[in-house]
């Protein structure tokens, strides 16, 4: 009984330590680092969780965020911008394929095997695919790119958030960039990323390279639903002489 209630003792305070440990690397990343919350939550459940789990982590946290807002969040708010118009479609399908798949799937199961307790856990994970899937749909309207007085953030559906400083933009310009392979935030060697959910429709230029998930970018393109309103509210945000 000793034995068993020091373990549990050691259990309890590593458990607290690390709680306490990632609260106070979110406060930092907040007040020092001068990050989002978001942004200064992922680094700190990257202080002691892989990389793999704190983006499951973080995903999870922003689909139910993405979905309520679709019931709170009051359309028309000045400086912020959706994107993902063009594969939104695309993702809707796959939404609807996934139910119907699970249906007919759990259909035949039943059909073969008969009740089991083992239905309702495929039947779960059919539903909770579905979520997900509705989740990245809403957050191409609920969790929007948004420009700020002092930097833009760029939203990358439900899977995180990025700033990029006003005063690292050397140039911003409308240009239509053809999204080869995945959507989402990709960084070629060359520098050059891409923030794309269907293809691109602003570029981004900076100053300097900035690093974004480890990797040096100079170049951006992103994908905005209105991007000729995004390029004026940056130009706005950083005056007349603060780009070309």
């Amino acid at each position: 009984m000793i034995i068993f209630v020091v373990i549990e003792s050691l259990i309890a305070v590593s458990a607290v330590g690390t709680v306490l440990r990632v609260v106070r690397a979110y406060r930092t990343g907040i007040i020092v680092g001068d990050h989002n919350r978001w942004i200064a939550a992922e680094e700190a459940l990257h202080t002691v969780l892989p990389h793999h789990v704190v983006a499951l982590a973080i995903g999870e946290a922003r689909v139910w965020l993405a979905l309520m807002r679709c019931f709170t969040r009051r359309d028309g708010r000045s400086r912020e911008f959706t994107y993902g118009a063009s594969i939104r479609p695309v993702v809707v399908a796959m939404s609807g394929l996934v139910v119907v798949e699970g249906v007919i799937a759990e259909a035949v199961l039943l059909a073969v095997f008969g009740h089991r307790w083992w239905l309702w856990l495929v039947a779960a994970v059919h539903i909770y695919a579905v979520v997900w899937l509705l989740g990245v749909v809403a957050s191409f309207t609920t969790l929007p790119h948004r420009v700020g007085p002092d930097a833009i953030l760029l939203s990358d559906s439900i899977f995180g958030e990025h700033t990029i400083g006003l005063e690292l933009i050397s140039r911003v310009d409308r240009r239509r960039t053809r999204n080869i392979g995945r959507s989402g935030m990709a960084i070629d060697h060359d520098a050059r990323g891409r923030l794309c959910y269907g293809d691109g429709s602003v570029i981004l230029e900076l100053d300097e390279v900035t690093h974004i998930r480890g990797m040096p970018v100079r170049e951006l393109a992103i994908s905005v639903d209105h991007p000729a309103d995004f390029v004026a509210d940056i130009h706005a945000a950083i005056g007349p002489a603060g780009v070309d």
